[in-house]
């Protein structure tokens, strides 16, 4: 009609491209608007250690990105502005006075592309999103060898110079008042804290009957106190734990773990058995115990052979404090600071926390990945659904007439109903189709950050399957709705 009055090519052109101008910077802007008010949230998937080695990076939106976002804008204004406004110029003047039969088709196939490319996408995301979800469920869940609830521990050093007998003695006293703190069940400590990422190891030079020359014989170890294990929760399987009999001047003995048994002394009973490291200049020691193994460094690291050292028998000045207890791990270890204090002003008392926090920094890169892959799956899954919401609503406002047509011949509502949802279906069942094999492909350049699964798990697919159908089913509900109340004496008469 406008190219009829005399209105010029480029000048529709012009037009269209001014209002999808308008809609790119209305949604720049929203989104510029809402990434300033989310981006310090990013903050609080990191550790504070991560935090505060991050402290010169800016998690504000600054100049360069409002301009990238700006140059976003304008591309896609000019990508999917552009070409439907010279399409819907290009037509004769009586096709745009007069719809001819087929005007459109073009523009219905498409979107049906587009929908089938945003299932595809929201594919690909929803399956990476519910393989990283899933693979943060199997580390929390995974059996560690300790129980990480109601568990507060402290790192706690004694200053430079001080004696080693009496840091000793004072560790020992912290231990022994800590257990009459109220609500407390047990105490102990270690040399290096579980979950820290490090570890000490030594060489075992016996038993010489069960050493591979070709091997590699470092072993990891710990040096904890009596009643360690049963603050972190870890069963002690044979023998008996340490005791304060266990000092300098008794003989040295060791707690080994399950792997280190089944290695140096596969179909034998290794208490009662002794071992020798380089380090102990020609000593030997005897098997007390055996605990279960644990994770140590981290949660994805398979346990490995280590034994443990009464602390008395080779004391260090820092060691990590646990305290088990029934109440809340937050105020354990405010308590358990200001125990330390009292018992010793001198110690420097650090990350006196819920163990349950340390638990959390080793899963810090699993949580953040896991939280924004599922933060675009879902913007994908609404972005799918939205394409899909237009498709089917203009579909049906293009066959009213046909619809009322079927309904005034005999066709039921709940037929035209289910005949727009098997148009959605469809559309999802293809891209879906077209989305695994890039999904499955994807997913194996992720493998090395999995656990306890593998990137084809049937169960994730078929999940992200359900959720599109479900969302899909949900999206085209008010269309087919629609569809099926066209009243066919207004349809028949309608333009």
């Amino acid at each position: 009609m406008r190219q009829a009055i005399g209105a010029g090519r480029a000048r529709l052109v012009r037009q269209l491209l001014t209002e999808s101008l308008l809609l790119s910077v209305a949604s720049g802007c929203l989104a510029v608007g809402i990434a300033w008010e989310l981006s310090g949230a990013l903050l609080r998937f990191l550790p504070p250690d991560a935090t505060r080695a991050m402290a010169n990076l800016s998690f504000h939106p600054d100049g360069r990105l409002i301009a990238f976002v700006a140059a976003a804008t304008l591309a896609a204004c000019m990508l999917f502005g552009l070409a439907p406004a010279w399409r819907s110029t290009r037509q004769s003047l009586l096709a745009g006075i007069k719809e001819t039969p087929g005007a459109g088709r073009s523009g219905k196939w498409t979107s049906r592309v587009l929908a089938l490319g945003e299932v595809a996408l929201c594919t690909l995301l929803l399956v990476t999103a519910g393989l990283f979800v899933s693979s943060l469920r199997n580390l929390r869940n995974f059996d560690t060898g300790f129980a990480a609830d109601q568990v507060a521990v402290a790192s706690i050093a004694a200053p430079r110079g001080y004696p080693t007998a009496q840091y000793v003695e004072r560790f020992d006293e912290l231990r022994r008042q800590a257990l009459e703190l109220p609500g407390v069940a047990s105490a102990g400590f270690s040399h290096i804290g579980q979950l820290s990422g490090y570890s000490i190891a030594d060489r075992i030079l016996s038993p010489p009957d069960s050493l591979n020359p070709k091997e590699d014989h470092s072993i990891e170890y710990q040096r904890v106190s009596p009643k360690f294990f049963a603050a972190m929760g870890t069963p002690l399987l044979q023998g008996r734990d340490f005791t304060e009999r266990d000092d300098a001047s008794a003989p040295k003995v060791v707690i080994v773990n399950e792997s280190f048994a089944r290695r140096f002394f596969p179909g034998r009973d290794p208490l009662g058995q002794r071992i020798a490291a380089s380090s102990w200049k020609g000593q030997s020691a005897e098997i007390a115990g055996v605990v279960k193994d644990t994770k140590w460094l981290n949660l994805r690291d398979a346990a490995s052979p280590m034994f443990y050292q009464p602390f008395a028998q080779n004391p260090t000045p820092e060691m990590v404090f646990a305290l088990r207890g029934r109440g809340s791990a937050v105020s354990l270890a405010a308590s358990l600071a200001q125990l330390a204090h009292r018992v010793e002003p001198a110690f420097q008392v650090t990350d006196a926390v819920p163990f349950a926090e340390i638990e959390d920094r080793t899963l810090a890169t699993e949580r953040l990945v896991a939280q924004v892959s599922t933060a675009f799956g879902a913007l994908a899954l609404l972005v799918a659904c939205v394409g899909l919401y237009g498709i089917l609503a203009y579909g049906v406002a293009r066959r009213t007439r046909e619809i009322g047509l079927r309904l005034a011949v005999g066709a039921t509502r709940a037929g035209m109903l289910w005949m727009v949802l098997r148009e959605s279906l469809a559309l999802v069942a293809l891209g879906f189709a077209i989305g695994i094999p890039v999904a499955l492909a994807a997913s194996r350049l992720i493998r090395t950050m999995l656990y306890g699964l593998t990137p084809t798990d049937p169960a994730i697919i078929a999940a992200a399957f359900l959720v599109l159908i479900a969302a899909s089913t949900a999206a085209a509900y008010i269309p087919a709705r629609r569809a099926a109340s066209v009243d066919p004496a207004i349809a028949l008469r309608y333009e």
